[in-house]
């Protein structure tokens, strides 16, 4: 039994900020069209009526209502955001979630990072989550999970949209997008800018501001009936400061995907994708010096999948990638770069109630070696909407080039590389349930990691911070996410998630058996909406973040937190609309990273014009 079906999301849409209807279609998890219900893992998808809700200048607010999901971030943009997912928290260079748009990496090739700030928020149509381990897919970086980004295509008929915001700290934002598309070729551009005056300032006295616009264009043309090619390109240009330095950021990327995707049942479907990132950072420290940074990968991937008989589905793929660096630092020049080679296998077996999915990968680099990552999961189809599931993992995190080559002063503090570091080793296992009804979803899972050899600088006797592959940690936890459809256009949105996690061997031995840094055990949310038509939407949400350490030995705590945030849209004519946005309503004191006291309450307000 092949599954291809496309469910809706209700009448109002709020399925979108909700796990995935048991019916709807989804990308991520298995890299091929799978209906939700009958992937083995955890799966939370927004759709635009969501993005629209919560429309907000800094994406990572995005995922705040999520369960198991953690974000920390100075406040405003151009800051820097970690995102955090079943407690395996991000070190001073460890990334531990990969993020995607359509298809793209955009985790950097020198740390890891992701700057959210960066992204074509105002293009967005569709963000798809999954959390647990997806090495056995992508490789590197997605021991947490895995976010991807999907962009608006052109549709049939011009779309034009023009939106502007203003509020708190010299607050502003304006996106222009428009788009066409006649069925055989398509476009959309997507223009944008944002700036803000910071809502602190340095021990000097500067304030710590951030402006930058971003330019983003793409364009599909079918080739033959069934084949289709898609070219991307995008720029992206910052400049501010920070706590340690005066930043100029630039980004730009260009990508190709070719598609044979037959449109009739059981046809084998195939894919080429080539894509470039650059980038180039420009840091004036406040202490004496200049770091200059600039970054190139190319990727190629390739893949392959079809049905062998009504039951048996196989993908294939293959990716390279290559990344390089060229830093000029205070401390010195470093010039290195590595290539990754993956390939990987899925087989899907689907029969009546029962859907098994396995696959492994193989990825090599020359730098550090191979690593095996396989996953095997098992969804049962209980009926009404009800489906179970079980999986397990095994996923890794390659050394970056700065855990094997960084060589700088950091707030006073040496940071030195290790070039012999291997890839840390995460073991999973996830057991949940599904339940979509009309009105009512819910899901609820229940997972145990251990981690081995992870790495991060540590305090060495010479006073140097050092990387080593001496780590061992285990987690557990669970979580419960779902979405309640009321009458008269109400609807409730809520969290819930546990995660304990304790350092095992690690190179501080007062830090064994501790907390591990950074990770609040308990996390919960409530969202609101009120919708008195499609377009018109209103929406209170709560977040609560328990305690948690910042430090491996758990001695800084910082303090729980419980912000409300606000946020209308409301048509003033036919085509113009209001926006309104009040962020940490009850102006709550507290901090996601210590010594950064996030912003107090503040306001945005704008219009948004559709202009055809």
């Amino acid at each position: 039994m092949k599954i291809r079906a496309i469910g809706a999301c209700g009448l109002l849409g709020v399925c979108s900020y909700a796990a995935a209807g048991t019916n709807e279609v989804v990308v991520t998890a298995t890299r091929v069209e799978s209906s939700a219900g009958r992937v083995p893992a955890w799966v939370t998808i927004m759709h635009r009526d969501a993005l629209e809700t919560w429309h907000s200048a800094n994406l990572e607010d995005l995922f705040r209502l999520m369960a198991g999901v953690d974000v920390q971030s100075a406040g405003l943009p151009g800051q820097r955001v970690r995102l955090n997912m079943r407690g395996l928290t991000s070190g001073y260079q460890t990334q531990r979630v990969l993020v995607l748009v359509d298809g793209r990496r955009i985790n950097d090739s020198y740390q890891g990072n992701v700057e959210f700030g960066m992204l074509p928020l105002s293009s967005l149509d569709r963000v798809e989550v999954v959390k647990g381990p997806a090495s056995a897919l992508y490789g590197s970086n997605a021991e947490g999970g895995v976010v991807q980004f999907f962009t608006r295509r052109g549709t049939k008929g011009p779309f034009g949209i023009l939106s502007g915001a203003y509020g708190t700290y010299g607050t502003r934002e304006g996106r222009f997008e428009f788009g066409d598309g006649d069925g055989r070729t398509d476009y959309s551009v997507a223009l944008g800018g944002e700036a803000t005056d910071g809502y602190r300032r340095r021990a000097s006295g500067e304030p710590l501001d951030w402006n930058s616009w971003h330019g983003d264009v793409q364009g599909g043309i079918r080739l033959q009936d069934d084949v289709f090619l898609r070219l991307y390109g995008g720029a992206y240009d910052g400049e501010g400061r920070d706590d340690s330095a005066d930043r100029q950021a630039q980004r730009n990327y260009q990508m190709g995907v070719l598609e044979w995707k037959p449109q009739s049942e059981g046809r084998w479907e195939s894919l080429l994708r080539v894509y470039r990132n650059g980038s180039r950072d420009l840091y004036d420290w406040v202490y004496p010096g200049a770091g200059l940074y600039r970054q190139e990968s190319w990727v190629g991937e390739t893949s392959v999948s079809g049905w062998l008989n009504p039951w048996n589905q196989v993908t294939g793929g293959l990716e390279w990638r290559g990344d390089a660096v060229d830093i000029e630092e205070v401390t010195g020049p470093i010039h290195q770069s590595s290539g990754n080679t993956g390939a990987f296998g899925q087989h899907r077996f689907a029969y009546g109630l029962w859907e098994w999915t396995w696959g492994v990968r193989y990825d090599y680099a020359r730098d550090y070696g191979g690593f095996w990552s396989p996953r095997a999961g098992l969804a049962l189809h209980g009926g009404e909407g009800l489906d179970f599931f079980v999986s397990a993992h095994r996923a890794h995190q390659a050394p970056s080039l700065s855990d094997r080559y960084v060589r700088v002063v950091y707030n006073g503090y040496e940071f030195v590389g290790n070039p012999d570091l291997k890839p840390e080793a995460l073991t999973s296992w996830e057991g949940g349930i599904k339940w979509s009804g009309a009105a009512l979803s819910l899901q609820v899972s229940t997972f145990y990691q251990t981690l081995r050899d992870s790495f991060d600088f540590v305090l060495a006797p010479d006073g140097v911070f050092r990387n080593y592959n001496a780590g061992r940690a285990s987690l557990w936890g669970m979580e419960t996410e779902g979405r309640w459809i009321l009458p008269k256009g109400f609807a409730i949105l809520g969290a819930l998630s546990y995660t304990e996690g304790k350092y095992g061997e690690i190179p501080l031995p007062e830090a064994e058996g501790k907390r591990i840094a950074y990770l609040a055990p308990w996390k919960a949310s409530f969202g609101l909406e009120y919708r008195t038509t499609r377009a018109d939407v209103h929406a209170l949400r709560l977040r609560y973040v328990d305690a948690r350490f910042a430090d491996a030995q758990n001695r800084l705590l910082l303090d729980p937190h419980l912000v409300a945030d606000l946020s209308s849209r409301i048509r003033l004519t036919q085509r113009l609309f209001g926006t309104l946005r009040i962020y940490n309503l009850f102006d709550v004191d507290y901090e996601e990273l210590p010594g950064i006291s996030q912003p107090g309450v503040r306001m945005m307000v704008g219009i948004e014009s559709v202009l055809f």
